[in-house]
């Protein structure tokens, strides 16, 4: 019986060191400073290259990892109020 508790306690004492040591993530917070024009955003997307695109009610905005480039109603795109993305 106590060989079976030691073991039991052994796979629960590595799958609690794995759990705990999981993978580490850098949260970013961007906004005007980057160049967001709208903080109120209603869809992220990310592309196969790594851009993020993300819709807002002022048009969709382009993240390549250091600024917002802006696409609106002035850049040509018909509607600025961008509620949902899909990729293609």
């Amino acid at each position: 019986m106590k060989y079976v508790l030691r073991v039991k306690f052994f796979f629960l004492s590595i799958f609690c060191f794995f759990l705990a040591n999981g993978q580490e993530y850098k949260f970013e917070h961007l906004g005007r400073n980057q160049g967001l024009s709208n903080t109120f955003i209603y869809s992220i997307d990310q592309d196969e290259n790594g851009l993020l695109i993300v819709g807002t009610s002022e048009g969709v905005a382009v993240y390549d990892g250091k600024a917002f480039q802006m696409f609106n109603s002035e850049n040509g795109l018909s509607k600025y109020f961008i509620s949902s993305s899909y990729k293609d």
